[in-house]
C-alpha cells in the first residue's frame, strides 16, 4: 500500500476511531499499575505506560514517516509489520493499559524476559534444642508494591506540590482548592500540573492567535504540539476532540492528518504526511477561543507552545532543533 493510500486510509478508517478515543480524555484518567515486567503495546520507552505522543509515533510509522525501528512496541506481532490495527491497539492501550489485549504478543527484540532463579533445596541438618529454648521464627520476606511510573510526556519530577489552600497536587485525592487531580504534577494529560482548571463564561467575543512553528531549516513531515492556553481568560467550547473543539482549529497545514485534542487548559495538536513538508518559520494553524466574562484581554505571554517530537522528511528526530510559539494578532 502506498504511502499516500495509507494516510487516506487512516483518516477513513483511524482517524474517527481515534478522535472518540482521544475525546474520552477529559473524563477518563490515564491508568497506571500494569502487572511488574508486562510490555505494552506502543510503549515505545517501556516505562509501564502508553503516552499519546507513542501512539502518533505509532501512526507515523504506518505512514512510513517513520522507520519501524523508532519504536518497536508498536509491533505487536513481532512481524516487522506496523498495521493500522496495530495503531488503534496502541490507541486503547493509550486509554486502558490494563486492557486484555495491551500486552504484546512477542517482546521486543532486547527486552529481558524474567528466568526464575535457582534455589538451593538442601536443609541444613537438624541439631538438637533444649526443651526450655524458643526457636526463632525468620520473619517474612517484605511484601513489594509496584509503583507507578511518572507520565512519559512529564518534563517535571512528578512531586506533589502544595496549592495555597495546602491541599496536595499529586495525590489522587481532589482536596479544597482543587478542582482535578490524577496522581501526577504533569501537564499534557487529564489534570494540569496545578491541579487547577479555572471555569469559563463566554463573554460573547473570541480572541484569535497563530501558532507558528520554528524549523531549524528542517522540512517536517511529523509535528506534535502541546500549546498552554490561560485557562479562565480563554476557553475552547467542547472538549477532548469533539466536533466543536475541531471547529476553532483552523488554518491547518494541507496534506496533513491531524490529531487535535482540547484538554480544557492546553490543545494537543499532532500533524503527519508521507508527502508533504512544514517548512522553517511557517503559521501552522489558528486557534480562536472564547474571551471569558470578567478577565482581561489574553496577550501572547499569557500562552505557552512546546514541542513534544519533530520528525524531518529523512525520518530524524529533530525535537530539539524544532520550537513553536503562540502570537496573538
Amino acid at each position: 500500500m502506498k504511502s499516500a493510500n495509507k494516510v487516506f486510509f487512516m483518516n477513513h478508517r483511524f482517524g474517527s476511531r481515534m478522535r472518540a478515543a482521544l475525546g474520552c480524555l477529559a473524563i477518563i484518567p490515564l491508568l497506571a499499575g500494569n502487572a511488574a515486567g508486562a510490555i505494552l503495546q506502543g510503549d515505545c520507552n517501556e516505562d509501564g505506560m502508553v503516552a499519546i505522543n507513542e501512539v502518533v509515533r505509532c501512526a507515523n510509522i504506518y505512514l512510513e514517516v517513520l522507520p519501524p525501528s523508532a519504536c518497536l512496541a508498536c509491533d505487536r506481532m513481532g512481524d516487522d509489520s506496523v498495521t493500522i490495527d496495530d495503531v488503534v491497539g496502541c490507541s486503547n492501550c493509550y486509554l486502558d493499559a490494563q486492557g486484555a489485549n495491551c500486552r504484546m504478543s512477542t517482546p521486543p527484540p532486547g527486552q529481558a524476559t524474567n528466568t526464575p532463579i535457582a534455589t538451593s533445596t538442601n536443609s541444613p541438618p537438624a541439631t538438637a534444642t533444649p526443651p526450655s529454648t524458643e526457636t526463632a521464627t525468620a520473619p517474612p520476606p517484605p511484601t513489594r508494591t509496584a509503583t507507578p511510573p511518572p507520565p512519559p510526556t512529564n518534563t517535571m519530577a512528578a512531586t506533589p506540590t502544595a496549592t495555597q489552600s495546602n491541599a496536595i497536587c499529586g495525590n489522587s485525592m481532589i482536596e479544597t482548592g482543587e478542582t482535578c487531580d490524577d496522581g501526577n504534577t504533569a501537564n499534557g494529560d487529564a489534570c494540569p500540573s496545578t491541579c487547577i482548571i479555572n471555569t469559563c463564561s463566554a463573554a460573547g467575543t473570541t480572541t484569535s492567535t497563530n501558532v507558528n512553528v520554528q524549523t531549524s531549516g528542517n522540512n517536517l513531515r511529523s509535528i506534535t504540539l502541546l500549546v498552554n492556553y490561560p485557562d479562565g481568560t480563554v476557553n475552547i467550547p467542547g472538549t477532548g476532540a469533539d466536533s466543536f473543539v475541531q471547529g476553532r482549529v483552523t488554518n491547518r497545514p494541507g496534506g496533513f492528518t491531524p490529531t487535535i485534542v482540547d484538554l480544557n487548559y492546553a490543545l494537543f495538536a499532532s500533524f503527519s504526511s508521507a508527502s508533504f513538508n512544514i517548512t522553517n518559520n511557517q503559521r501552522i494553524f489558528v486557534v480562536n477561543y472564547d474571551r471569558c466574562e470578567g478577565a482581561p484581554p489574553a496577550t501572547a505571554e499569557d500562552f505557552t507552545c512546546t514541542v513534544q517530537e519533530a520528525i524531518n522528511s529523512s525520518a530524524q528526530n529533530v525535537t530539539g532543533m524544532v520550537t513553536c510559539s503562540v502570537a496573538v494578532p
